[in-house]
């Protein structure tokens, strides 16, 4: 059908009120089709009577709320969301012609006055084709975010519109990154909804653009408790696979809320505390330490000498609580023991642990090469407590490995250190039910070297 045939069949159901005709004419003309492999094109005259017929849609809508009026522009944008599937000139036709855009806008405003369910199905389409037209488009992705960016939000908190809206932010901001600074509120109706639409990929996708991208300027400290959590959570996953770049101003205020509320682990001595604070700190503490095994951000993080200092004392009254039997914090011997005392619940959840063997960690990357640190944590007295630490336990994983790291970085061209190191005295060797457990043991053949042996039979 020719251009001016179906402009004037329209005309005419519109006219009468023929509602029902009208959308089958529109089904039928904009259907998708595919020949020879390829997708059928639709002239651009005939996107021009879509946009004509749109126009007058919306038109009627102000003059009466009729479902069927509703239902004839939901197959306006069916017809519109075909013709530009994988179609950049469709794209760019409809962009420089600014008509159809203002149209949709418009509807976008009244779709907040329509409180009716039949409107659900017709917005949803109505994102399928802004989708469509911004597809590897960047300069699409520009109009439509400057145009719609004022709906983004409110579309992804509703659960009728979230997954399209969702893919429709990802799409326009994945093309055009640059638009990723200053919209900090896109990012905050992400996290209001993220643990409600887990199953939407394109949330997950969206906050991960938003993370990795190093030029935005992220308020941290303004986020709710959960948010910042998910934040670390999700920085923590780029930062091991080795997929962001981190703003040096976020690294700075890792740093900072880490000093301020480290000291809130500790509350979790005598119970196992359900509260979400102590999670939020053992988060920062594994991001900082992540960070510091980073070349780039390295010296950033070792210039930070109150951040040695928190440290130091803080993994000093953690190791002293560790001696205490029977707190969350005690040092387990024993893998088997791997459980909270009376809860039976994984232990592997509570927010210590690791906790102590992620500080000795950042400790050792704060102190590689830097001779500064390295006398700081000697006259911290960190050494003797580094040693101290030197136990299998079961709550940290690979601490001993650590440990070992963390002195060779404090003895490495450090004459007083080494010397520190020297004059400690070896009281013997400590049993341990870890090594027992898996069948070896530590010896001391009096030599001043301890081996690993078969653990014996009884």
């Amino acid at each position: 059908m020719k251009d001016e045939e179906f402009k004037k069949i329209a005309t005419e159901y519109l006219e009468r009120n023929e509602y029902s005709f009208l959308i089958e004419l529109v089904r039928e003309t904009f259907k998708l089709t595919v020949i020879n492999s390829k997708l059928t094109v639709i002239s651009e005259e005939m996107i021009t009577c879509l946009g004509e017929l749109l126009n007058k849609s919306i038109g009627l809508i102000s003059e009466t709320l009729d479902e069927n009026v509703i239902l004839l522009i939901e197959h306006i944008f069916k017809a519109l969301r075909n013709a530009t599937v994988g179609n950049q000139s469709s794209q760019n036709w409809i962009t420089s012609n600014e008509s159809i855009l203002n149209d949709t806008h418009t509807f976008c405003e009244l779709y907040r006055a329509i409180n009716e369910p039949y409107i659900i199905s017709c917005i949803s389409v109505l994102l399928q084709f802004l989708n469509n037209l911004v597809v590897k488009n960047q300069e699409s992705s520009r109009l439509v975010w400057n145009k719609f960016k004022e709906f983004i939000g409110d579309f992804i908190s509703d659960k009728n519109y979230s997954y399209f809206s969702s893919a429709l932010a990802y799409n326009m901001l994945y093309t055009a990154v640059t638009m990723l600074k200053d919209n900090e509120l896109i990012l905050r109706s992400i996290f209001d909804v993220y643990k409600d639409y887990e199953s939407n990929e394109y949330l997950h996708f969206l906050l991960e653009l938003f993370v990795k991208n190093k030029d935005l300027n992220i308020s941290y400290v303004s986020y709710d408790t959960e948010h910042r959590i998910l934040f670390l959570t999700m920085l923590k996953d780029l930062l091991q696979e080795s997929r962001v770049d981190v703003n040096i101003n976020l690294i700075q205020t890792l740093s900072n809320e880490f000093k301020v509320k480290s000291d809130c682990i500790l509350k979790t001595i005598a119970d196992y505390v359900d509260k979400i604070e102590p999670i939020e700190v053992t988060l920062l503490l594994d991001d900082l330490a992540i960070i510091s095994s980073n070349d780039t951000y390295l010296p950033l993080i070792q210039s930070d000498k109150s951040l040695l200092i928190t440290c130091i004392f803080l993994l000093k009254s953690i190791h002293e609580v560790s001696k205490q039997p029977d707190n969350n914090f005690t040092m387990m011997s024993k893998l088997s023991d791997l459980t909270i005392s009376g809860n039976k619940a994984d232990i592997t959840l509570h927010p210590a642990f690791g906790f102590k063997a992620s500080l000795i960690r950042l400790i050792g990357n704060m102190c590689w090469k830097h001779i500064g640190n390295q006398h700081e944590v000697r006259e911290l007295e960190g050494i003797p407590l580094l040693l101290d630490c030197c136990n299998m336990d079961a709550r940290n994983p690979l601490i001993i490995q650590w440990i070992v790291y963390a002195l060779r970085n404090l003895c490495e061209n450090n004459l007083e250190n080494q010397k520190a190191i020297s004059s400690i005295t070896k009281l013997g060797v400590v049993d341990s039910e870890t090594l027992n457990e898996i069948g070896i043991t530590l010896s001391d053949d009096g030599s001043n070297c301890i081996k690993i042996a078969p653990y014996p039979n009884v």
